[in-house]
Order: C-alpha cells, then sequence, then structure tokens
C-alpha cells in the first residue's frame, strides 16, 4: 500500500505531506483546489504519465515528489526489483526529480531507473482508474480481457495468443513471398541480362587491387626498361671495362716487387673489383631477362581493370561489390525458379497453422461460455448494489474474424429498465449510470493481488443521494478488498464512507497561488462533508447530515 506522500514545488503545491494506510482514502476540495494534481503526481511516480517542466511550480528550478510503498508476500514486484538489482525487502521508495535545466531523474530504493523500469514497477503498485477509462474499459477488448481474467486455467489463452502470432507471421511471410515473386517476375528479363554480363566478366573478390597493383607494376617496368638495357648494354658492351682493370692489374702486377708494401694490396682490391664488375653486369643482366616485359600483358590488365570499374559504375556499386550483386540477383531468379514451390508450402504451412489456431480458439471459447453466467451474476449483483436493481446486464459472444483473443467478439450490453432493450452501455446509460456500470465492472475485475492499490479519480460523478451512499458502499467495500482504495471525489456520501480523509484547499496571498493538503479527523471531518452537503454556507442541519452520514 501507499504509505506516505511528498511533493515539493510540483505545480500549485509549494509543499505537500501526507501519511496514508490501509482501507478508503478520501481526497476531497473545491473544483480547481488541485485534486487533479495530486492524481498527475500519483501518475508521475508511477511512471504513467511524462515528467514535463510544466509540472514545476512558477518560480522554482525543479519539483520533487516522493512516495513510499509497503507490501507483503509480493514475489511479482520483488522478481522485476531483482530484475534490474533493485533492493527490495518490501518496502519501495519512488523519487523523481523534475528539472529545467537538466535532465528529469527517476530512483527507486535510491538506484537510478530509466522511465521503462519505472513504468514497470509502477504498474506493480497500482491502478489509476480516471475520468476518462471509459473507453479502454467499454472497447470489445476491454470486455474481452475483463471476461477471459476469470478463466483459471491462463493457458488457454496464451495458447490462442501464441498460435496466432505464429499464422500472422507465416501469413507476412507469404505477403513478402507473393511481392517478391511478382517484383522478380517483372525484371527477370534484366536480372537474366545482368547475369549473362556479370558471367562472362566473372568478377572475383579483390580482384581490383591486385589488378591495379598488376597495372603499376608493368607501367613501371614499362618506364624504365630502357634505362635498364642501355646501362647493361654500357656495362656490358665489348668489356670495356674488364678490358681496362685487367690491363692495370697487369702493368701493376709487374711492379709488386718494387713496391712490395703497398702494390700488392691495390692489386687485391682491383681483382676483387674485376669480380664484382662480372658480377654485377650478370645480376643486371639476369634482372632485366627476369622482368620479362611484355607490351600485351599491360594491355589485357587494364583492359580487364577498364571493364571491372564500368560494370560497377553501370550499377553503381563498387568493383567489390559486383561478386554480391551476382549472388542476389542469382537469389532472385532462383524466387522465380522455386517461387511457385514456396508459395505453396507456405500456403500449406498456413492451413495447418489455421487449423491449429482454430482448434484453441475454439477451446478458448468453451471456457469463456462457462464463465460467462458467473460474471454476468457477478456485475449484475454489483449493479444491484448500485441502485440499478431495475438494469438488466447480459453478456453476448459474436464470432469474429481471427485476432489475438480468438475468434470471439465479447460484447457487454445493458438494459437501464424492463421496458428498455439492450444496447451498448455508452448509448443508453446516463452520467450517474454510466460511472456506476463503471464502477461495477471495476469492482468485477479486481484482482486477487491485495497489494495492489486502486485509484479512483471521481468514479461516483453524476450520482447522488441514495445512489451516491451506494457507491459510497461498494467503495468501501471494494477497499477492504484490495486492501487500499483512494479516491477522489465530490460527493460526501462517498467521503463520508473512508477511512481516512484529506483534504485539499487553495488560496492566494500575495498574487501567490498555493494549495495545501490536510487530514481531516473529528470535527475537522464533518464540517467539510457538511460543506459538501450545503455549500458555501455550513448549517447546522447540515452538519447533522454529515453526522448521519458519518456515524450511521
Amino acid at each position: 500500500m501507499l504509505t506516505s506522500l511528498i511533493l515539493n514545488n510540483f505545480m500549485v503545491f509549494q509543499e505537500a505531506s501526507a501519511d496514508f494506510d490501509a482501507g478508503l482514502i478520501v481526497l476531497t476540495g473545491e473544483t480547481g483546489a488541485g485534486k487533479s494534481t495530486i492524481l498527475a503526481a500519483l501518475e508521475i511516480i508511477l511512471g504513467m504519465k511524462r515528467a514535463e517542466t510544466d509540472f514545476i511550480r512558477t518560480g522554482a528550478p525543479e519539483a520533487q515528489l516522493k512516495a513510499c510503498f509497503e507490501f507483503t508476500d509480493y514475489p511479482q514486484l520483488e522478481a522485476l526489483c531483482h530484475e534490474y538489482d533493485i533492493p527490495y525487502d518490501g518496502l519501495l521508495i519512488i523519487r523523481r526529480h523534475i528539472r529545467k535545466d537538466r535532465p528529469n531523474r527517476s530512483y527507486i530504493n535510491d538506484i537510478p531507473v530509466t522511465s521503462q523500469i519505472l513504468s514497470k514497477i509502477g504498474a506493480l503498485c497500482a491502478e489509476i482508474c480516471g475520468q476518462f477509462e471509459d473507453r479502454d474499459m467499454l472497447s470489445y477488448a476491454g470486455f474481452r480481457k475483463l471476461l477471459d481474467d476469470y478463466i483459471p486455467q491462463k493457458h488457454f489463452i496464451s495458447d490462442v495468443a501464441e498460435k496466432y502470432t505464429q499464422l500472422q507471421s507465416l501469413q507476412t511471410s507469404l505477403a513478402e513471398q507473393k511481392q517478391l515473386l511478382a517484383s522478380t517476375l517483372r525484371e527477370q528479363d534484366y536480372l537474366r541480362h545482368v547475369l549473362t554480363e556479370l558471367e562472362q566478366l566473372n568478377p572475383q573478390k579483390d580482384e581490383e587491387t591486385s589488378l591495379a597493383q598488376k597495372r603499376a607494376e608493368i607501367m613501371a617496368v614499362e618506364k624504365n626498361m630502357s634505362t635498364l638495357l642501355a646501362s647493361e648494354q654500357m656495362l656490358m658492351q665489348d668489356n670495356h671495362l674488364e678490358k681496362i682493370l685487367l690491363e692495370v692489374i697487369k702493368s701493376l702486377s709487374q711492379l709488386e716487387k718494387d713496391f712490395p708494401e703497398t702494390l700488392p694490396d691495390i692489386t687485391t682490391f682491383l681483382n676483387e673489383a674485376l669480380d664484382r664488375l662480372s658480377l654485377g653486369g650478370q645480376l643486371l643482366s639476369d634482372f632485366n631477362r627476369a622482368l620479362n616485359y611484355d607490351p600485351q600483358e599491360l594491355a589485357h590488365t587494364e583492359e580487364r581493370l577498364f571493364a571491372l570499374r564500368a560494370a560497377a559504375r553501370k550499377h553503381h556499386i563498387s568493383v567489390d561489390d559486383l561478386c554480391d550483386l551476382y549472388t542476389e540477383y542469382q537469389e532472385k531468379l532462383a524466387h522465380i525458379d522455386h517461387g511457385e514451390a514456396t508459395l505453396l508450402q507456405l500456403e500449406k504451412d498456413i492451413q495447418i497453422a489455421t487449423e491449429a489456431f482454430t482448434v484453441a480458439a475454439l477451446a478458448l471459447r468453451e471456457q469463456r461460455e462457462k464463465i460467462i453466467p458467473k460474471l454476468t451474476d457477478i456485475i449484475s449483483s454489483h449493479l444491484k448494489d448500485l441502485n440499478l436493481s431495475a438494469a438488466r446486464f447480459r453478456i453476448r459472444m459474436e464470432e469474429t474474424l481471427a485476432h489475438r483473443g480468438g475468434l470471439d467478439q465479447i460484447i457487454f450490453e445493458l438494459s437501464t429498465g424492463p421496458s428498455i432493450p439492450y444496447g451498448a452501455v455508452h448509448k443508453i446509460a446516463s452520467g450517474g449510470e454510466m460511472s456506476r456500470f463503471m464502477l461495477a465492472l471495476k469492482a468485477a475485475g479486481t484482482s486477487e493481488n491485495k497489494n495492489r492499490i486502486l485509484i479512483f479519480d471521481e468514479i461516483d460523478r453524476g450520482v447522488g443521494g441514495a445512489t451516491a451512499e451506494a457507491v459510497g458502499c461498494k467503495l468501501k467495500s471494494l477497499s477492504e478488498y484490495s486492501t487500499q482504495l483512494i479516491v477522489i471525489t465530490h460527493s460526501p456520501q462517498v467521503a463520508a464512507k473512508g477511512k481516512l480523509h484529506f483534504h485539499i484547499l487553495k488560496k492566494h496571498s500575495n498574487n501567490v497561488t498555493s494549495s495545501y493538503l490536510s487530514s481531516l479527523t473529528g470535527d475537522n471531518r464533518r464540517e467539510e462533508i457538511a460543506r459538501m452537503l450545503s455549500g458555501a454556507k455550513v448549517t447546522d442541519q447540515a452538519r447533522a447530515a454529515a453526522d448521519q452520514l458519518m456515524y450511521f
């Protein structure tokens, strides 16, 4: 249950705090005092509403909201907190900081959390039933959910949803396959033409790089070949240098006896030079022969390289992607060759999946047929408690197209009097009757999870007198079942049934407007209920009527 709420600089509230208990808790106040602001604060705390900067009180840098919850025996919430590494021992403290010039921050038990995590955990803490919930609850999906909540074997529901998902997936695949096949058929001539070109070209991965490198090497050889050959010719022509060295060595050798200290070394060096000259010439000759320059090879290389690049430009891709394009077009053409077979197989699979879904949907329908009388009696009983004893309620089930919930459309219909035919609630019910019908649905749909808090925003709108008294009694009994129920109300009959009563008052001082939240007990509470009964001037008769509502 919600144990405390603290607001700082949140809209009209500069500071507000309240401690709560189990049972029925009512919030009252004049129209515009700030009751909806309290509801908005709870929605933001629970991650149900975006924390906009408009919620920050004028002149304040940020708004702070804090709520404390206590739960017992709530394994689902404990498991979710454990999943997100949030410490949990039955106590949950949620804080939100709404800031103008910095990102907002959310904390659960002092652990920073994202808005997605906050909304998941908040959904387990409380359910807010606002004034604009009618559209969801009065939809076919809302009717179906309420009915299905009473089915004890939930696997019937999950089985239908799972088989519908499988069927949808196959149907999607079939539609995509048909679209692809149709598209491929339209362009098959072009595909075959391109494939023929690519087959002739036979592109290889990384071929452009190797060809470009080879072309650069051949061009380098072509550029320098004449110099290399000329060098070889000059070096080796008639052995001119070799003859000169031999003559010098011969002459110096004859003089060695006269210069024994130096000339032998010189002739040795010259002999080595002669050897190196011979070796260098041989190496240069070998190198030139190894180059094996062929002008035709350059032409062939350039022709191949330019053809690949031209094909790539034609298809607006890189040369390396030509192989992938070839594979892609092969696969597209394969769809033509095998597409019909694939379509036939998918259609068979869809037929099998449809039969499986139908079997599951019919099994679920049997469960719904068993539950309909029970739920009809429950809702009818709640309507009777809410002073709609003349109303008749029924549940119809019509066959419809396949959907995630099966093959059934669940229809809730109401007759507000013996002579009034059944019809859609929103068409035949008055405002007060609609409020009571919504409360009856909510009472019927209350989960067995006693930890979950129910918050109602003026569920009693449009009713008064004995009917409002009946609504108050129903809310009180519902709070006993759900542990804690918080109601924003304008009805004194409902307010009188509260275990705790909080009042919201708006004041204007020095051109500053502020709202205040206070707990009412004893005479103060009687005075507020008397005000709700009589208006601005509280009379003794109103006080006596308030006593009557509170204590009898």
